[in-house]
């Protein structure tokens, strides 16, 4: 089986309407991370930010924000 090839863009393109893309660096070493762009009003600031949630658990993204984004993959058929 041949490894996906993840096209990876730079963040300023990545969508802001709430969904879940692939996010370059991740939040933890060898650990792919998740995020979504979050307009929480409850958190604290500075907001809006990246909140991301891998293997390990969620975060935000204020203190080191992603650099790129790839759209998740297709599940299986």
């Amino acid at each position: 089986m041949k490894p996906a090839i993840i096209d990876w863009q730079p963040i300023e393109t990545a969508p802001k309407d709430g969904t879940t893309i692939l996010v370059w660096p991740p939040t933890w070493k060898d650990c792919i991370s998740c995020a979504k762009w979050s307009e929480n009003q409850h958190a604290n600031r500075p907001r809006p930010f990246w909140s991301r949630f891998d293997s390990h658990r969620d975060s935000d993204s204020r203190s080191k924000p992603p650099t790129h984004w790839a759209p998740l993959p297709a599940g299986p058929a």
